[in-house]
């Protein structure tokens, strides 16, 4: 399993290709995913989450 660092979350690739993003402990995001994703692949798939919730929460609710 891959597992990084970021922004303060944590966001993991199992050997099954599912991604998870965390946070103190508590998933947030999973999606299974055709193939392995690099650190830098990883990041960007925080950052297109992130954008995701400030677009229908908004920017008080993605800290």
């Amino acid at each position: 399993m891959k597992v990084i660092k970021y922004k303060g979350y944590t966001i993991s690739q199992a050997n099954n290709n599912h991604i998870m993003i965390c946070k103190d402990n508590k998933m947030l995001f999973h999606a299974s995913a055709s193939v392995k994703l690099n650190e830098d692949s990883l990041k960007k798939q925080l950052d297109f989450y992130l954008k995701l919730i400030k677009n229908n929460l908004g920017d008080d609710d993605c800290e």
